[in-house]
């Protein structure tokens, strides 16, 4: 017959849930960390992002523009120029920062709720 392995003593049990606990407790502070720092630096960017938004020129109203003489022709309609191929509008540059935040957020949560479960571990007492 094989032998059973024996189940290791309390004491060395508990030393492994401690150190395990505290690995999985490091890894959720780290995660949460990260999304901190992920953080900071997206709302350092949120400036630059804005301000690389091109806003198209207003049209001019043509009533407003006329002189209000008869038979005199309103002046030009300024023209709406479409921004460029390459530049955001507002909505993509808001939406993007949006979906960040939610990453961060769900990040953050994870991060937490590792560390908790690392905490809880580290502290089971076996025996």
């Amino acid at each position: 017959m094989a032998a059973v392995p024996e189940p290791p003593s309390p004491s060395a049990q508990r030393w492994a849930n401690y150190a395990v606990g505290l690995l999985v407790f490091a890894l959720g502070v780290a995660l949460m960390l990260a999304a901190f720092y992920a953080g900071y630096t997206m709302l350092q960017g949120v400036d630059e992002a804005i301000r690389s938004v091109q806003m198209t020129a207003p049209a001019a109203n043509p009533a407003a523009s006329s002189t209000g003489k008869t038979g005199e022709k309103p002046s030009p309609v300024a023209e709406a120029k479409p921004s460029p191929q390459g530049s955001p509008t507002l909505l993509h540059v808001i939406s993007s920062y949006v979906l960040k935040l939610v990453i961060l957020l769900v990040l953050a949560a994870i991060g937490a709720m590792t560390a908790s479960r690392g905490a809880q571990l580290a502290g089971v007492r076996v025996g």
